[in-house]
């Protein structure tokens, strides 16, 4: 897929892969995702002999990497614009909380800083 589909680069050699490029298998999980777009559960049902990807989050996000149209487009609902919103608030406000890099420098510079025992088990 990743032949098949990457549009970084526009060079003779990008060029041929997208167009002759084999999706090995691939195919079934490509015209889910090419139809209905980025649904994991669609994707998952076939992409379970992909080489390309070991699982179908990763397929669905090689997909979505690079772009890759699809026909078929979400409309959330009130409900789901609502629960969105409240991931948005929580990680506004959980960022908002943090602190910089000077003052957690000047902390773990401090002749009082210890390290929290098993930080690196």
């Amino acid at each position: 897929m990743h032949y098949k589909f990457n549009t970084r680069s526009d060079t003779p050699f990008w060029q041929a892969c997208r167009e002759t490029t084999d999706l090995a298998g691939c195919e079934e999980a490509v015209e889910q995702y090419q139809e209905n777009g980025p649904n994991q559960h669609l994707v998952a049902a076939r992409s379970s002999t992909s080489a390309t990807s070991s699982t179908p989050k990763g397929t669905s996000s090689m997909l979505v990497g690079m772009k890759v149209p699809y026909r078929k487009r979400h409309v959330p609902s009130p409900k789901e614009q609502s629960a969105w919103a409240a991931v948005k608030r929580a990680v506004a406000n959980k960022t908002n909380a943090g602190i910089g890099v000077a003052e957690t420098l000047a902390a773990i510079r401090s002749p009082g800083w210890q390290w929290p025992k098993g930080i690196y088990n």
